[in-house]
């Protein structure tokens, strides 16, 4: 008996042996495009219940060949064979055909079914569609839970759209996991993954602390990689890095300023006590001279001067058209003051905040409709330099609240209203 079973593993053994190099062969035969040999060594194996050897004679029927037309209904045949086989690609395969109505009528039910025995079999795109088809409820009963499983499988094997939608699903309940998954996509060079790792270092967000240069870098990268979003984002963290800056350096400067008129008022306190020591061992009778006020005015720079005038782009004011808009310098910075609806809301406006001869309005077409974008009527080369302008020549009640932009931003942000 020792020796019969001995006899049918060892025949077992080599059959398996024989089988898998006959099924490499007919891989290898289809990936180098042997294609009339490969379906002559596919199909016995695909006839045998070979799941992959039916995946590959049914992509044969579909593309045809020689001397062989394409066959669409041969392949489906074989193509739901691979499927049935439990063949993770096959399963995919059909699902998406029931999914998309192509071939055969869209059937979201049945797409989800085959998603989910391709995933069962360790197929990674089949577990991707099958989260996804939990978390929306599509074809099946909407499950967070299964589609964080599912997700979870594609993700740990390195899908980055698994990746991204896991972390997205994740953000309010496990924040620092979230993140980690941005991270992992971003690595693979997920433009949407940048972008969210952006939004998350630009404020302080699932548990990081701000952090200008990682959303800056995360910006840039997504922009690079065609996210269109980004492009908005960019200039904005740009802005606000030049503005972190400026308010260091401004902190210094009254720092340095305060301890400038500290040693300032002491020289004054040790001048008029060597006065009053004189006038004591004097014995002739004088008038004791007076020590003159001291007040500090700092020197006015170059960098200190009031931004506006013509060589700093001063450039007119009131009602313009869409052609002024392009015509203006795309590299120059401008304050963006307001947005308005109506032309006697931005004349109020301007009256109350006395803008008025001061500044530039026009019509353009937003998400929100028709409305009326009210700019400074002078211009910088530099944010920085823009903060001073604001500074400098708006009130007090507004100069915190404009937007610093290009005007290469503010073209490419507007559509004419008309």
């Amino acid at each position: 008996m020792p020796r019969i079973f001995y006899a049918l593993l060892t025949l077992s053994l080599l059959w398996s042996a024989v089988s898998q190099a006959q099924d490499q062969q007919c891989l290898t035969l289809y990936q180098t495009k042997q294609f009339s040999a490969a379906f002559k060594q596919c199909m016995p194996l695909a006839e045998q219940g070979d799941g992959e050897a039916s995946f590959i004679i049914s992509s044969l029927y579909t593309q045809g060949g020689i001397n062989r037309p394409a066959n669409l209904g041969k392949a489906l045949t074989w193509l739901t064979r691979s499927a049935e086989q439990g063949y993770g690609p096959g399963c995919y395969n059909l699902a998406v055909l029931y999914e998309r109505g192509e071939v055969v009528e869209r059937d979201d039910s049945t797409a989800f079914k085959w998603y989910l025995r391709g995933s069962e079999q360790g197929d990674v795109p089949s577990q991707l569609k099958t989260g996804i088809a939990y978390l929306k409820g599509v074809g099946t009963e909407q499950s967070l839970n299964q589609a964080g499983r599912w997700l979870g499988h594609a993700a740990a094997a390195g899908d980055q759209s698994a990746q991204t939608t896991l972390a997205a699903l994740l953000s309010s309940t496990e924040p620092q996991k979230a993140v980690e998954l941005f991270h992992k996509a971003a690595v693979q060079h997920n433009p949407y993954a940048h972008y969210q790792l952006a939004l998350i270092y630009s404020e302080p967000k699932l548990e990081q602390s701000q952090d200008l240069d990682k959303a800056l870098m995360h910006a840039s990268e997504s922009m690079r990689l065609g996210h269109v979003p980004a492009n908005a984002l960019v200039e904005s963290l740009n802005q606000q890095s030049e503005l972190s800056r400026s308010k260091r350096s401004d902190a210094l400067s009254e720092t340095d300023n305060k301890a400038g008129v500290q040693t300032d008022l002491a020289l004054v306190v040790m001048k008029k006590t060597e006065v009053s020591n004189v006038v004591a061992l004097e014995t002739a009778e004088s008038e004791v001279p007076e020590v003159p006020d001291v007040t500090l005015k700092p020197q006015q720079t170059k960098s200190d001067t009031v931004i506006g005038n013509d060589s700093m782009g001063s450039i007119g004011n009131g009602l313009r058209d869409f052609k002024w808009l392009k015509s203006q310098s795309s590299g120059r910075y401008v304050l963006q003051l307001i947005q308005l609806a109506k032309v006697s809301s931005v004349k109020k406006f301007l009256k109350d905040n006395k803008l008025e001869g001061r500044a530039n309005y026009f019509r353009v077409l937003t998400n929100a409709g028709r409305v009326y974008v009210v700019l400074y009527a002078d211009s910088a080369s530099t944010p920085a330099e823009a903060r001073k302008l604001a500074k400098n020549q708006l009130p007090a009640s507004i100069s915190d609240q404009v937007w610093f932009r290009s005007y290469g931003a503010i073209q490419n942000a507007y559509q004419p209203a008309d």
